[in-house]
């Protein structure tokens, strides 16, 4: 009996994973239809051994995120404003931002590990956007000063959140 229990709840995990995998595909596949015209991000290859592609900035690149895929990746430039955060898509070689304007200094950003989730830390909240609806889900109050990093768990239950005034806190 505790057996099939575990088969239907692995079952269902793995069935809501692919769900998720597959609604994130979506939602980043909007870097799709941008080019190097229309992001502003330049790819070059790299004239130094061992590295593989160049993506220029507008300012400097501060914090990088990979995606559990493995095909998409995001960075953080603080000082960019409506810029700051790029999602890049490796295999196409394709970048751009998924936000018009800016909501304050962008610190630090994460991918949800298995689910369609994007969280983006400024200096003192973290939202955390739904890729597949493109849409705010909620805005976290951490209550620190300044936010200096976040870490979301590999079972995505729990964040964790870092501060330059000796702080951390931890949602769950």
């Amino acid at each position: 009996k505790d057996a099939t229990k575990d088969a239907k709840k692995d079952a269902k995990g793995a069935v809501a994973a692919a769900v998720a995998d597959a609604a994130t595909t979506a939602a980043l596949s909007l870097l799709e239809g941008a080019n190097e015209v229309e992001s502003g991000v330049p790819w070059e290859r790299a004239a130094e051994e061992g590295v593989q592609w160049q993506v220029s900035h507008v300012k400097s690149a501060s914090v990088v995120a990979w995606h559990h895929k493995g095909d998409y990746c995001a960075s953080v430039a603080p000082e960019g404003e409506s810029r700051a955060v790029l999602l890049h898509q490796v295999s196409k070689r394709k970048s751009g931002s998924p936000f018009s304007k800016s909501k304050g200094r962008v610190e630090a950003l994460a991918f949800h590990p298995t689910k369609p989730h994007f969280f983006v830390a400024t200096q003192r909240h973290v939202r955390v956007y739904d890729l597949a609806k493109q849409e705010l889900l909620k805005k976290l109050n951490p209550s620190v000063k300044w936010i200096s990093s976040l870490q979301v768990h590999p079972g995505g239950d729990h964040l964790l959140i870092g501060s330059y005034d000796k702080k951390g806190v931890w949602f769950v």
